[in-house]
């Protein structure tokens, strides 16, 4: 999922500094030209402020001669909520959320998000939260009005490794539960956006 949400920590950055990024992933000449033809062309790119920003991701195929996707995505901060408006699968699916810190240290997070397939005509309304305990111990749940729920407890070991158990079903009759080791600088933390992944 793509989603568009502001670099900084802090949901209130201060000044008037903005900030931008552009990635153009392409070959050089040295590579094959048939290598070339069958590789999609990737750019990406995000620019804003701290209370607005903006981004953009696309793949063009080469070879094929169209656009593999592209994909659209705003955020705003307004007060303590953070709301982002996303444009997905070549305009197929529109996407809007809101995310809110909860608690006196902002540990926690509420969130909705509203998810609109052009294609299916299909608006699903999907409702989470998510606490951090302490900068070791976090959980996460979320769950959509046709009763998809998914949850997960974090535990942090060391600063970059951390132990996951999560459970997820699609229906009440088939429950998904996995097990897992993450090894990573971030590891250890608990909160932070985009909220649905």
């Amino acid at each position: 999922m793509f989603s568009v949400f502001p670099p900084y920590e802090g949901s209130h950055a201060s000044g008037n500094t903005t900030t931008g990024k552009l990635d153009v992933f392409a070959f050089p000449a040295n590579v094959p030209r048939n290598l070339q033809a069958t590789n999609p062309l990737h750019v990406s790119a995000t620019f804003g402020t701290p209370e607005l920003f903006y981004g953009g991701e696309a793949s063009y195929s080469v070879r094929n001669k169209q656009w593999d996707y592209y994909n659209l995505g705003l955020s705003k901060i307004m007060g303590s909520f953070i709301t982002s408006l996303t444009v997905e699968e070549k305009g197929d699916v529109v996407r809007g959320s809101c995310w809110h810190p909860i608690g006196q240290k902002k540990s926690g997070a509420m969130a909705g998000e509203v998810t609109r397939n052009m294609a299916t005509k299909e608006t699903i309304l999907t409702m989470g939260f998510e606490y951090a305990f302490n900068p070791h111990i976090g959980i996460k749940a979320k769950m959509d009005q046709n009763g998809a729920f998914g949850a997960s407890l974090k535990l942090g070991i060391t600063p970059d490794v951390a132990f996951i158990f999560s459970v997820a079903s699609q229906s009440h009759d088939f429950w998904k539960i996995r097990f897992a080791v993450s090894h990573d600088q971030r590891a250890s933390r608990m909160v932070s956006p985009p909220f649905f992944t």
